[in-house]
């Protein structure tokens, strides 16, 4: 299947419509681990939470990524 996105994961496989390579954290670029220790710290000024993944997704203009879990919708869409 063609994306027409670029995606990089990192951290705990993320299962998604186009098989995206996941990388270790460990591994990754330091401005992956530097985003996801900010979004840790912001988070957890609401609610005591962790995250175990990181998933980039560029978008060209006109494009959207829709929501598939209800979860997910219920936490994100207002």
């Amino acid at each position: 299947m063609l994306g027409q996105h670029f995606m990089h994961n990192a951290g705990a496989p993320y299962k998604f419509v186009v098989k995206t390579e996941t990388f270790a954290l460990e591994n990754s670029a330091p401005v992956i681990s530097e985003a996801l220790n900010l979004i840790k710290q912001r988070a957890n000024l609401m609610m005591d939470c962790d995250f175990n993944e990181i998933l980039s997704v560029a978008y060209m203009e006109g494009q959207k990524m829709d929501v598939a879990s209800s979860v997910i919708r219920l936490i994100l869409v207002p």
